[in-house]
């Protein structure tokens, strides 16, 4: 009896924790900001919950970086959530292990800012550059996890502080495991020469169904790759893709040419 009951609690346990109101934290790419020439990130907040008017209050993303690549955060932007760019910061919070942690925070001002929860529909909390001399073409910028223990060691865990009931609390939950990582070489651009004589054109673009590839040298295959990096589509024909059955959004397309490469941002409506 005592071991039925011990069962039924942690059966309870765990409904109960599945069941609570959470944002899981995801990176998305925004292309190069014409600004500055950076890569543009931008922190989303994906809710399993729907509640109106939450009041925002202080919140933080840490993530991993390569050490060494001369790596800092900065440029921040107005996000679609209102919260404005002059209330986040970025720092980095040192190396451990061959990677650099860095860790963003919103420090609320005077005016108060409020989001909607929509189960699923997912908020951008912040927009900022990836700030190098040269755009890095190896490694990956990653969410770092709270129970990382370089990451409880520099106090840079992540949160999520807003009040939709009159009481602040903080509502994050986890990583996106399916965009907690992208890819910086995914993201690169080794440009292939296009001159009067070579060219390459991709169209439609936007394109709801068929991408079309023409150009005046050999292709020998192109790759699909969404903005998190993750690998959606390759394929040997290189005079059309399928794009039908992929989701609405942002996407990129490496043509590969003689060991070289070339990346055209694609969106798919």
């Amino acid at each position: 009896m005592k071991k039925q009951y011990l069962t039924f609690v942690l059966v309870l346990l765990t409904i109960m924790l599945q069941a609570q109101d959470a944002y899981q934290y995801s990176l998305s790419f925004l292309g190069v900001n014409p600004a500055t020439d950076n890569y543009q990130m931008a922190l989303l907040a994906t809710p399993n919950f729907d509640a109106p008017n939450g009041n925002t209050a202080d919140l933080g993303a840490a993530f991993y970086v390569p050490e060494g690549l001369g790596i800092s955060i900065g440029n921040f932007q107005a996000a679609d959530s209102g919260i404005p760019a002059g209330e986040w910061i970025g720092y980095s919070s040192g190396t451990d292990a061959g990677k650099e942690l860095f860790q963003i925070l919103r420090v609320p001002g005077v005016t108060n800012y409020f989001i909607n929860a929509e189960n699923g529909v997912p908020i951008q909390l912040a927009v900022f550059d990836i700030i190098a001399t040269t755009n890095p073409t190896t490694g990956t910028i990653t969410l770092a996890n709270n129970d990382d223990p370089f990451v409880l060691a520099t106090f840079s865990e992540n949160f999520l502080n807003v009040s939709f009931t009159g009481t602040t609390t903080n509502y994050f939950g986890a990583h996106d495991a399916t965009a907690n990582s992208i890819n910086f070489e995914t993201l690169s651009v080794d440009e292939i020469l296009v001159t009067d004589s070579v060219k390459l054109s991709v169209y439609p673009n936007p394109a709801s169904n068929v991408i079309h590839i023409s150009a005046t040298f050999p292709v020998e295959k192109v790759a699909l790759y969404d903005v998190t990096g993750k690998l959606v589509l390759r394929s040997n024909d290189t005079k059309q893709i399928q794009v039908n059955t992929l989701n609405a959004g942002m996407y990129l397309l490496k043509i590969y040419a003689n060991q070289q490469t070339l990346t055209r941002k694609v969106l798919i409506e």
